[in-house]
């Protein structure tokens, strides 16, 4: 099976790297958890099979995700994380690190190794006289809003309860204040690092320049990030909520109200993260709306046109981020799960009744084999998110005028002998609404590949990484050789520069 066939070029990126390192694998990984145990000091903790801690690092939202690692460690200090590394490394021991757990990807943050968790940097502080907030990447983003609510400023972190703040920002990070101030990478002041060699360093656009580029966007291919010291963004009461569309005639409305809405719309406090999905439940075909506006009411006008569509459902209110996150329930839990990321230039509505129409379509087929959710999401941004890059460029390859909204295409199942069946659906669906943007149909949309990059938490693990990284995946191979020289982080899995 697909799936099978990328462990098995996992496993040989390994070996090469390996190799290339000089090393040879030589020990157990039961071995290296002791090592690590006997050297770590009494702020961090190493658990085995058997313990709650344990169950608790090694989980996923989707066991599809997850493996039985031999041990899991919990760093406390940024030391202790960078001499876990150092252990892991000279044992030549595959390791994963997780945050939040919410990676559909196998294999992306878990591992039969040894697992690091980095729930112990879970707390979240603001200086209100450099306007920066420090945030531990154990920290999931609900979380890290009630911690920063007292002083009246947020980050730019999740948009729905669950997801940890560490691999968000690392893989880019799209936000409610996305429109505001960019993705989540570029409003990063500083990372504090572990890297493979033992050291700790600091890195920003001035110290470690090169190391602070690479992180944002490129992932755990440096070494571990403890913290992350942010840009804070002032946040008064919001409003938001979800609503709930049915019925043929209402959601070709609302795909109409969507397409004017990414028109028209110039207000950067404004947003609504859009899902077109299916569920025999609900007759089939419907779309939820996720409201989203920076104060405690919308100015008359913005919404206006989304609002009128008859729906099902409401709970739209003025409250704060924090209830607001913690009521947009994350990925459903559940035993399997793939994204497929898609990038659109432009939601014309043909488009959009694409989109609509390939989610009609394929829903009968998924929830007759073994589906237990089917979405494909759109987000009508500003064409002007990539223009917010005051800290310099991303490994995350988005530059101004080169706008391409993240669209993201996902099942949940049940049946694992069924993985190759939605894997092969998602290609499908992701090819026929690729191909119909680039129609004169669709607008004549340049979509990749290979115009266009890839949001690289959305993407699946098949793609080509020159589709996230584009000319700068040969810098940051570099980059992970000068901090990284003996390809210890090519140990775990993820997005690679090979």
């Amino acid at each position: 099976m697909a799936l099978t066939k990328r462990f098995s070029l996992i496993a040989g990126l390994v070996s090469l790297a390996s190799i290339a390192s000089g090393t040879t694998v030589s020990q157990s990984p039961l071995t290296t958890c002791k090592q690590i145990e006997s050297a770590i000091s009494s702020a961090s903790a190493v658990f085995y099979p058997g313990s709650s801690e344990y169950a608790t690092d090694i989980f996923h939202a989707y066991s599809s995700s997850s493996q039985n690692a031999t041990c899991s460690v919990q760093p406390g200090t940024a030391q202790d994380a960078a001499n876990i590394l150092k252990i892991v490394g000279a044992a030549r021991t595959p390791y994963a690190i997780k945050s939040g757990g919410h990676a559909t990807n196998p294999g992306w943050s878990s591992t039969t190794g040894v697992q690091i968790s980095t729930s112990r940097f879970n707390t979240a502080t603001y200086d209100p006289n450099t306007g920066l907030a420090r945030v531990g990447t154990g920290q999931q983003s609900e979380n890290a809003y009630s911690q920063l609510e007292p002083f009246n400023v947020s980050i730019a972190a999740g948009r729905v309860s669950g997801v940890g703040v560490g691999g968000f920002t690392l893989g880019g990070g799209y936000s409610w204040v996305t429109n505001q101030v960019g993705v989540s990478c570029d409003t990063v002041h500083q990372f504090e690092v572990a890297l493979p060699t033992g050291k700790v360093v600091n890195a920003t656009n001035t110290t470690n320049s090169d190391l602070f580029f690479g992180l944002k966007g490129g992932g755990n291919n440096f070494g571990l990030v403890t913290f992350i010291t942010y840009e804070a963004v002032a946040q008064p009461a919001v409003w938001g909520g979800l609503v709930v569309i049915t019925g043929a005639g209402n959601i070709a409305a609302v795909s109409q109200a969507i397409s004017d809405f990414q028109d028209h719309n110039t207000d950067p406090k404004a947003a609504v993260g859009v899902t077109y999905g299916f569920d025999p439940a609900q007759g089939g075909l419907f779309v939820s709306l996720f409201f989203y506006y920076h104060g405690p009411s919308p100015p008359a006008g913005i919404f206006d046109e989304l609002l009128a569509v008859p729906s099902v459902s409401s709970s739209l209110s003025a409250t704060s981020l924090t209830r607001l996150v913690s009521a947009f329930d994350g990925p459903t839990i559940a035993p399997r799960a793939l994204w497929r990321s898609i990038s659109i230039k432009n939601y014309t509505v043909p488009v959009l009744n694409t989109i609509a129409d390939q989610v009609n379509t394929h829903g009968p087929a998924a929830y007759n084999n073994s589906a237990v959710a089917f979405t494909l999401a759109v987000e009508p941004l500003l064409t002007s998110i990539f223009s917010h890059q005051v800290n310099g460029p991303a490994a995350y390859f988005h530059l101004a005028g080169r706008f391409l909204a993240p669209s993201v295409v996902g099942f949940s199942w049940t049946d694992p002998t069924q993985d190759t069946f939605f894997f092969n659906t998602l290609k499908t669906i992701d090819a026929n609404v690729r191909n119909f943007a680039a129609s004169v149909a669709g607008g004549s949309q340049p979509v990749e590949p290979p115009a266009g990059t890839l949001y690289p938490n959305y993407a699946s693990y098949d793609i080509d990484t020159t589709l996230l990284f584009g000319p700068n995946r040969p810098i940051l191979r570099s980059i992970q050789e000068k901090y990284d020289p003996k390809g210890v982080t090519n140990l775990t899995s993820g997005w690679k520069f090979f």
